[in-house]
């Protein structure tokens, strides 16, 4: 789905950027994440324990201190 910015009352296409690596992704999103999702960085790379064997791209809380869980695909 393209996105547009508004100029002079005309629609003008937002260039698109694919990243390379999910890494790119994760890094902007986190140094914005106040932004673009209103929350905190609380981690990044957070492990779940030995029981899950996992891990969270990007833990934050929310306004309200909600956790709030980002994986990066």
């Amino acid at each position: 789905m393209p996105i547009f910015k508004i100029s002079a009352n005309k629609l003008m296409p937002v260039e698109q950027k694919n990243f390379s690596l999910e890494k790119e992704l994760q890094n902007l999103i986190e140094e914005n994440i106040g932004v673009v999702f209103n929350c905190r960085l609380v981690a990044t790379e957070f492990s779940t324990g030995a029981q899950h064997a996992g891990r969270i791209d990007s833990l934050a809380l929310s306004e309200e201190n909600n956790p709030v869980i980002i994986v990066h695909n």
